[in-house]
């Protein structure tokens, strides 16, 4: 959506556009406008996060001319430009940009990253996985043998349990490629990426992830270790930031909940700070441990406000407060963040974040 007047547009980028039109020395009035359009929406989508960089030339009807051949890969149209957040070198973090995206699949590209000591190269052919431990025969197979097991297609998140703490700091290789451990509902750091064996035990082993990491101070002086299951949890994708709401006026909210629980049944939205609280719609598929859409229509009258939005799964737990989270855990937690978040719009339409308690 365009929210800008055309005197606006950064100058270069409006004479650049012109420029890339100009494929002869004669030129068109709805070629001219047609570059200009072009700049002003490259400019509008840069300052929504939709896209970086001048948007490419295009003809001024593509329905007059043959379009681009058939390829062996497919890609992006050169007009969306989605970009992961990278954080960090070797023991890093890539963030998937939530508010670019559509539906419940997150595309393969844009799946976020987490290491410890950065991205191996594994040669499929080599590898190597060794299950062993508490079985009758220790076994070792190759991904051509493990590939002749029956295999299934489902659709479940996937979660690092540090997601959100950044907010209160002052098929690929980097998934997992070639094999990968798959625990739908448990937290990120227990799908184990790059698998080489798996020891069957009746006891945890202690290691260094399971205690330096992953394990919560509680104020009692004990320690939250094992906390494996993902609670439910849900963001407001739309608006937030960096969008600009250019009106007042009718909005969708829209965002994603999910739980390690189970299905997501309720997703509840306040549009005045938490003083009042109506149902979204939750939108089908409802899947078990799953991204789960949700939408609520919102009539914006300009004031300043906060968005929130709390998720329901089917076991009846209620997305907490930062207050209720801290109250649980005290301020020592460092994992499963999975409070309620908030989005303040501001007079002029400007969406920020903003601390929920």
């Amino acid at each position: 959506m365009v929210s800008e007047n055309c005197d606006r547009v950064p100058r270069a980028a409006t004479e650049a556009s012109l420029r890339a039109s100009m494929t002869d020395a004669r030129i068109s009035r709805r070629d001219l406008l047609t570059a200009a359009v072009g700049a002003l929406g490259a400019h509008a989508a840069v300052r929504s996060g939709l896209a970086q960089g001048p948007v490419p030339a295009v003809p001024s009807d593509p329905t007059k001319i043959p379009g681009a051949p058939t390829s062996e890969l497919g890609q992006r149209s050169p007009f969306e430009r989605p970009r992961r957040i990278p954080i960090g070198r070797n023991q890093g973090t890539s963030l998937t940009p939530l508010q670019n995206l559509r539906g419940i699949v997150t595309p393969a590209d844009l799946h976020f990253e987490r290491h410890h000591a950065g991205v191996p190269a594994i040669d499929p052919q080599r590898y190597k996985l060794l299950v062993h431990g508490m079985v009758e025969r220790p076994t070792v197979f190759d991904l051509e043998a493990l590939t002749r097991f029956p295999s299934v297609s489902r659709l479940h998140f996937l979660e690092c349990s540090g997601n959100g703490t950044p907010s209160y700091r002052n098929i690929r290789p980097e998934q997992g490629y070639p094999a990968r451990l798959v625990l739908p509902g448990w937290e990120g750091n227990a799908n184990v990426k790059w698998i080489r064996r798996i020891e069957i035990a009746d006891r945890p082993f202690q290691t260094r992830e399971e205690t330096s990491k992953y394990t919560d101070p509680l104020a009692d002086d004990t320690a939250r270790q094992f906390s494996f299951v993902m609670d439910a949890k849900s963001i407001i994708t739309f608006p937030a930031y960096p969008v600009t709401l250019p009106d007042k006026g009718w909005w969708e909210i829209s965002g994603i909940s999910w739980s390690g629980r189970g299905r997501i049944t309720r997703v509840d939205v306040s549009t005045d700070g938490g003083r009042r609280w109506a149902p979204a719609e939750v939108q089908q598929p409802a899947l078990p441990k799953c991204h789960t859409r949700f939408r609520y229509l919102w009539n914006w009258d300009g004031r300043e406000t906060m968005l929130l939005s709390r998720a329901v799964d089917d076991t009846g737990y209620v997305q907490p407060t930062l207050d209720q989270l801290r109250t649980a855990r005290g301020l020592g937690t460092s994992y499963h963040f999975n409070h309620i978040r908030a989005w303040q719009v501001r007079r002029d339409g400007t969406v920020v974040f903003g601390l929920e308690g």
